[in-house]
């Protein structure tokens, strides 16, 4: 556990671990909220003239996915890097919900999946993408895109044990600090 607390110290996405038995590791990694992603993106015209152009909803949200995926990836990379007895690694990535009445933000999971170091040996990564990476790499996914324009939902807690107990574990109060 602590080897993994130091390791993720210095990430750009803040990610701890959750517990460690055996030969795996839980982790949770927090992503940014969706409104981080700009609402316009460098293009050209059909003149070839530089111009910023609106993003459509669905590009945002395929944007939006690729950071939720690299991030996960990236603290699960580092982890069987630091520890190399590991096996697997389960990431959950959260974020904050859409504030209640009380204007509170409580973590919302937006994915959960089980990787092994096998699963990672052999890809190519200058040529794989995150969220291929995940939906290829990775077993026991929960990872839920919605509608046309393929908007990340949030996973049920409700539903599965082990998301609500890492949620109940989170304070991202704490984060903030």
């Amino acid at each position: 556990m602590e080897a993994l607390a130091e390791a993720f110290e210095d990430n750009e996405a803040m990610a701890a671990p959750l517990g460690v038995g055996g030969r795996g590791a839980s982790v949770v990694v927090q992503v940014p909220d969706p409104e981080l992603i700009p609402e316009r993106m460098p293009g050209v015209t059909d003149a070839g003239n530089l111009s910023l152009r609106k993003m459509t909803k669905r590009q945002k949200n395929d944007l939006y996915a690729h950071m939720v995926c690299g991030c996960t990836v990236v603290t699960v990379k580092e982890a069987f890097a630091v520890c190399p007895g590991l096996e697997t690694v389960t990431a959950v990535a959260v974020r904050r919900a859409a504030p209640d009445v009380y204007g509170r933000r409580a973590p919302e999971a937006v994915l959960a999946a089980r990787f092994s170091r096998a699963s990672l040996e052999g890809i190519h990564w200058a040529d794989a993408n995150a969220v291929e990476i995940v939906n290829e790499a990775s077993n026991d996914r929960l990872f839920h895109q919605k509608g046309a324009s393929a908007e990340l939902q949030p996973l049920d807690a409700r539903g599965n044990p082990d998301i609500a107990n890492a949620l109940e574990a989170i304070d991202l109060d704490d984060a903030d600090d």
